[in-house]
């Protein structure tokens, strides 16, 4: 499956196959089918489980924002 290129679509889109809570701070869960995953700027934690059953991702590039994973 190709991946979407999120330089080249709006912002909206690329935030679409994520659930945030924490005022959008938490990523919650990835819902998205792109092998490659891009954490949004300004996302502070990844959740624990946010990835759970995605086999299929090969790479995730995580923004400089991030402070926390899982826990």
């Amino acid at each position: 499956m190709a991946c979407i290129d999120f330089d080249k679509i709006e912002e909206k889109l690329s935030i679409e196959n994520f659930e945030f809570i924490d005022n959008g701070k938490t990523l919650k869960k990835y819902n998205g089918k792109c092998s490659k995953v891009i954490i949004p700027d300004g996302i502070e934690k990844i959740g624990s489980g946010a990835f759970d059953n995605c086999d299929f991702i090969t790479s995730v590039s995580i923004s400089d924002s991030v402070k926390e994973i899982g826990s």
